[in-house]
C-alpha cells in the first residue's frame, strides 16, 4: 500500500462527504420551505422533494462510511510499513504538586 493509495482514498472520501454536506444543505432549505408552507405537509410537492433528498443523504452516508473503512485499512497497511521511529524521553514534571520530587 502506498502514499499514492492513502490520497487516492482519502480524496475518494472527501468527495463523497462534500456531496453528503451539499445534500444536507438542500435539506434544510426544503426544511424551512415546506415549514413555512401553511396546509398538510405530506400533499406538498415540497415534501416529497424533501423525502427523496432525505433517502439521498441516507444512501451517501452509506458510501461515505463505506469510503472512510477504505482509508482506515490503507491508513493501517501504510503506518505498519514505516519503521520505527525513535523514541524520545522526556521528564515531566507537574508544577505545584508535592508526589514528584525534582
Amino acid at each position: 500500500m502506498s502514499a499514492r493509495d492513502v490520497t487516492h482514498a482519502a480524496l475518494k472520501w472527501h468527495a463523497i462527504h462534500a456531496h453528503r454536506m451539499a445534500l444536507n444543505a438542500k435539506r434544510l432549505a426544503l426544511e424551512k420551505e415546506v415549514r413555512l408552507r401553511p396546509g398538510g405537509l405530506k400533499w406538498d410537492a415540497g415534501y416529497w422533494t424533501y423525502s427523496d433528498v432525505k433517502a439521498q443523504i441516507t444512501a451517501t452516508k452509506h458510501k461515505e462510511r463505506a469510503a472512510l473503512k477504505v482509508l482506515a485499512k490503507a491508513c493501517a497497511k501504510q503506518r505498519a510499513e514505516f519503521e520505527q521511529a525513535e523514541i524520545v524521553d522526556v521528564d515531566v514534571r507537574m508544577v505545584g504538586h508535592e508526589n514528584c520530587a525534582p
